[in-house]
């Protein structure tokens, strides 16, 4: 998501918390809340088809590893007390983790997109 994608989400869900249940003001705010959501859907999915096609395209076999993915932001935790381990260097590749979402590269790793 953008920073002026963010940004508007941001304004339209303050926007939806003051608006009447059921009006047609609120339906508005939630369609074009879902717009933005909508693209940021696609983005990632394009970015994933992208990434996948290119190996595909250039290798005869893939092996896909079973990552933790969900597991692998908690690993960089840790207390005050007790800190976690090299946290500075998991706190990169962890963000972008769970921004990307790289299961539609496990489900179809030939890059193909499933609209197709």
């Amino acid at each position: 998501m953008t920073e002026g994608e963010a940004f508007r989400y941001r304004r339209l869900q303050q926007r939806l918390a003051r608006h009447k249940r059921g009006s047609t003001n609120r339906h508005k705010t939630i369609t074009a809340m879902g717009r933005i959501m909508s693209r940021v859907t696609d983005r990632r999915g394009e970015f994933c088809a992208q990434a996948a096609a290119h190996p595909a395209q250039m290798n005869a076999l893939i092996a896909l590893e079973d990552l933790r993915i969900k597991n692998m932001p908690a690993s960089a935790a840790g207390t005050l007390n007790e800190p976690g381990r090299r946290v500075a260097q998991k706190r990169g590749p962890n963000q972008d983790f769970g921004v990307v979402g790289w299961y539609p590269v496990h489900d179809d790793p030939s890059g193909g997109k499933p609209w197709e």
